[in-house]
């Protein structure tokens, strides 16, 4: 049970890497699970499984067990909730940045980070991308596209070695190839450096002129994966939406099961 149960858990986290991802995967789950879209006309029975989404990247799911009754003291509602974000580096809008002969992603730090973790990884990119024509598509770039190298041991001091310091502006910010300089096509200048754009553009079909907008995150592209020796997991990401949030449980109580985006932003105080 360990096992299978280990082996739903990666197949979860190495199909997302974005909270889009996470709520498609968590949809899928569901839907293999006969729960079904709460449209706006939709009726509410016993024994109903439904979900609903915002944005599409928060998702409710819940099941209303046969026996429920809002008379009865007894039917209680316990929410349980998780998330769909976690920590990462966000691509920006304008995310073109050249620097000494190299094009660089502009991003920014999201949630609360180990930032040195994310050096000398191969960066992978998922996210929603949107057209001109307000159609949405989601991106998942598996293979490395970019990444944040260290300084070469010769070109350090032992001190420097010894207590490793980055400025999150200078030095966090990802290699992704040499310069191009036609980033361009036509007048139009381009948001994200043409190489990143051509791939986005192949994966979901569209021209490169025809991208209106898009909320990308950088991901490790290392699978995650069972140890040799136990049934641990070993993965460079923390898990986002839990696995959990689908197992909805039958019975009196409904079981609402919150996946919310987010979470990993302080909110101001109201």
């Amino acid at each position: 049970m360990t096992r299978e149960f280990s082996d739903h858990f990666l197949s979860f986290l190495n199909n997302t890497g974005s909270p889009y991802h996470s709520v498609d995967e968590t949809i899928k789950i569901l839907g293999r699970n006969g729960f079904t879209r709460l449209e706006t006309e939709s009726r509410i029975v016993r024994g109903g499984r439904y979900y609903i989404t915002l944005n599409f990247s928060t998702i409710l799911a819940f099941k209303v067990g046969e026996d429920f009754d809002l008379d009865d003291e007894r039917s209680t509602v316990v929410i349980t909730g998780s998330h769909t974000d976690s920590p990462c580096l966000r691509i920006r809008p304008n995310s073109i940045a050249c620097n000494d002969g190299y094009t660089q992603l502009s991003v920014s730090t999201y949630g609360g980070g180990l930032w040195h973790t994310w050096f000398d990884r191969g960066l992978g990119v998922a996210g929603k991308v949107v057209d001109n024509a307000c159609n949405e598509y989601l991106i998942r770039i598996k293979r490395p596209i970019c990444t944040i190298p260290n300084l070469a041991i010769h070109l350090t001091t032992s001190e420097e070695r010894s207590s490793f310091s980055f400025d999150k502006e200078r030095h966090l910010q990802p290699i992704i190839s040499k310069t191009d300089a036609n980033d361009k096509y036509g007048e139009q200048l381009l948001a994200l450096p043409r190489s990143l754009l051509d791939e986005i553009c192949r994966e979901i079909n569209i021209q490169p002129q025809d991208v209106s907008s898009f909320d990308l995150c950088l991901m490790d592209s290392v699978d995650s994966r069972l140890s040799k020796a136990d049934p641990d997991a070993h993965s460079g990401r923390p898990p986002r939406s839990q696995v959990q949030g689908a197992r909805v449980k039958s019975g009196q109580r409904p079981g609402p099961r919150v996946l919310q985006d987010n979470e990993e932003v302080d909110l101001p105080e109201r």
